[in-house]
């Protein structure tokens, strides 16, 4: 049985779950791979266990970057404020403490259901306890080898601190999963929009 998605994304923590549930409420056809059996586990202990969500005094003149152009066009396409919206759709209740950071009332475990509810809503097909073993590039593929399932890739989007590439295509050889048409223009368009912004 083959199966086809337009994006993989790699590593189902807070930025990789915003990152498939976004791709999947573009209509693309996506799949949120993890090595561990329960999702979120930082969400799920951060800010003493009531989760750190985000901070009111977010602003592309805190962050520390080599292109601070991709900072400012960041924000200003997904704003605080665009997340907590999230969370007052979710009737999530929540707290400010010192410097503006935000604390849920009751627990961090409300933020990981609200993303699962949502990648759920997007359609994203999550898979866990999936260990990825290898990457091999051939040719115009590259062959994601992990366990218990061989995977093809054509094209990677990782969440976890490396650089995007052009996107995915996948394969699984035994119960294979191949992907016919890249996400690369889409991530073309983000990338020209960023460059578009000047430095404030």
């Amino acid at each position: 049985m083959t199966e086809q998605f337009d994006v993989i994304v790699v590593g189902a923590g807070a930025a990789g779950m915003m990152s498939a549930i976004e791709a999947g409420k573009r209509g693309r056809k996506v799949l949120l791979v993890d090595h561990a059996k329960k999702i979120g586990e930082k969400i799920r202990i951060s800010g003493g266990g009531r989760c750190n969500f985000t901070n009111i005094h977010t602003h592309p003149s805190k962050f520390i970057s080599n292109n601070p152009k991709f900072v400012i066009s960041a924000l200003k396409q997904y704003t605080q404020n665009n997340f907590i919206d999230l969370i007052k759709k979710h009737n999530i209740k929540f707290h400010e403490k010192k410097l503006g950071q935000l604390f849920c009332d009751e627990s961090a475990q409300q933020i990981i259901d609200m993303l699962l509810l949502e990648c759920e809503m997007a359609n994203v097909v999550l898979k866990k306890d999936t260990i990825i073993d290898d990457i091999d590039k051939q040719e115009n593929k590259y062959f994601v080898k992990s366990q218990p399932k061989r995977m093809t890739i054509v094209n990677q989007f990782k969440s976890r601190n490396q650089n995007p590439k052009p996107s995915l295509d996948i394969e699984t050889l035994d119960n294979g999963v191949q992907k016919s048409k890249t996400y690369y223009d889409f991530l073309m368009e983000e990338k020209q929009k960023w460059e578009s912004y000047e430095t404030e």
